[in-house]
């Protein structure tokens, strides 16, 4: 929507925008869980460092439709933001359907046409200009165009995995396609019983063969399959080739981060002391939350109903190293079409960053999750979304327009 936008503020020429599904932006409906969580307030400097070594080339794009150009420009549409925990930007009314009428209108207001129900099969490209194939031999001939497919995650909303066939077929590489910001599973029948249960400012560190390979800080949730949540999304791409070793993947947890060790022995202590004749289920109940009670017990293999007075140093020993590390192992990542987004696409030294044209194919752009670039969740991989499908709408419009 973006791209078609830009495009047609850009040109007096028709722009056309195919869409697969019988609306537009249907995976935008479910991001920030139907909030939308457009973008982050960061410094363009530090958004780039997100997307770590791939980076650099979200400078052009960015530097072009910045986070607070999107700011802007939607309040310009009558949807007004908030910016919440983090730097994460949200419509007013966290309504994630405001955010899409809101593209949805402007895309008509500006003269853009948009087809429904039209799934594209193929993109023929030729010295005259393109012509786009859909079913029953219809075809729409043009001299631009740019993919705007989304990647393969939430399939369900049509991102099938098209764009990489398209591009395939234009001759550009493909940088394999992976789950990036999915969920962890895990077979432990003991953790998937705490599904449901959230931890808020945990440190989560990752190991394997006895190495620590990533750490993380911030908030997870337990599911019935294993693990999720904003510090579990972020490492799931690492997580996926991870598993290419061969070696167990072990997630431990430090449930009291904040403390060190000689503050969380004295609160603990000072719990035993004032609470001596009570038993060890309730001095569970004021360190942890109420359903992973049960797992502590198990762990720790204390008896729930010893009294707290007559825990011995190596009973609280145990207590204080469940505290420390709560660890079991993660089995997998699930699959790519239960990702947010997807890792991989079109191999960014094809494409010129600084318009988001092909460097293969004249007259061929590029938007959005189909390129390899991804980053964290926050609000990151909208503001990708938006930064290059803008760029990419208004060079082509540009370019179309110089041709005239």
């Amino acid at each position: 929507m973006l791209a078609a936008i830009a495009a047609r503020m850009n040109t007096k020429a028709n722009v056309i925008l195919v869409e697969k599904n019988p609306t537009v932006g249907v995976k935008l409906l479910l991001t920030g869980k139907g909030r939308c969580n457009i973008t982050n307030t960061r410094p363009i400097k530090e958004t780039v460092q997100v997307f770590g070594k791939q980076g650099s080339f979200f400078y052009g794009p960015l530097a072009r439709f910045s986070n607070q150009d999107l700011i802007n420009f939607l309040e310009s549409l009558n949807v007004p933001t908030k910016i919440e925990g983090g730097g994460r930007v949200f419509p007013l009314d966290n309504k994630a359907t405001s955010v899409v009428e809101a593209l949805r209108k402007k895309v008509r207001g500006v003269g853009a046409k948009i087809l429904m129900n039209k799934q594209v099969l193929k993109i023929k490209g030729g010295q005259d200009g393109f012509n786009i194939l859909m079913p029953k031999k219809v075809s729409i001939k043009c001299q631009k165009v740019i993919i705007a497919t989304g990647g393969k995650s939430y399939s369900a909303t049509g991102s099938s995995g098209d764009g990489y066939r398209f591009a395939e077929e234009l001759g550009h590489t493909i940088v394999e396609p992976s789950p990036a910001l999915a969920p962890l599973l895990v077979k432990d029948k003991t953790i998937r019983s705490l599904a449901g249960l959230d931890l808020d400012n945990v440190k989560l560190t990752v190991t394997v063969g006895g190495q620590e390979r990533l750490n993380r800080f911030g908030d997870m949730i337990f599911t019935h399959q294993g693990i999720s949540g904003p510090i579990i999304l972020d490492i799931s791409r690492h997580i996926h080739q991870l598993t290419k070793i061969g070696l167990p993947i072990i997630a431990h947890i430090n449930l009291k981060p904040s403390l060190d060790d000689s503050a969380l022995k004295k609160r603990i202590y000072r719990d035993i002391h004032q609470n001596s004749q009570k038993e060890y289920q309730t001095l569970l109940a004021g360190l942890l939350p109420k359903s992973l009670i049960t797992t502590a017990i198990r762990k720790t293999n204390i008896d729930e109903h010893a009294k707290n007075g007559q825990l011995t140093p190596e009973q609280i020993s145990r207590l204080i190293n469940f505290l420390r590390d709560f660890n079991f192992i993660i089995d997998g990542v699930a699959p790519i079409e239960a990702g947010i987004i997807t890792a991989g696409g079109v191999e960014l030294d094809e494409i010129d960053s600084t318009n988001m044209e092909s460097k293969l194919v004249s007259g061929l752009y590029f938007a959005g999750e189909v390129i390899n670039l991804h980053g964290p969740t926050g609000g990151f991989n909208l503001q990708q979304a938006f930064s290059t499908g803008w760029l990419a709408g208004y060079s082509a419009g540009q370019s179309l327009l110089s041709d005239q």
